[in-house]
């Protein structure tokens, strides 16, 4: 579902978002965006993903990520 750069940019994002209405989608990806390696294409491709998100599924993509994070790295 997501490449391996989308991926990354949105476990970073995750890490320091402070879990504020919309802060996540609108803000934070586009904050460490220069931070990852990733293509426009796909920083496009994820930012339309993310903007077809309701709220309940951006919250529970959130969470999935902050568990992903917390999972052995290996």
């Amino acid at each position: 579902m997501f490449t391996r750069q989308q991926l990354d940019l949105l476990l970073v994002a995750q890490s320091g978002d402070d879990w504020t209405d919309n802060y996540f989608r609108y803000h934070r990806v586009f904050e460490v965006r220069d931070d990852i390696d990733i293509s426009q294409e796909d920083f496009e491709v994820l930012v339309v993903f993310l903007d077809g998100l309701n709220y309940e599924q951006t919250r529970h993509l959130q969470l999935a990520l902050m568990l992903l994070d917390e999972l052995p790295k290996g």
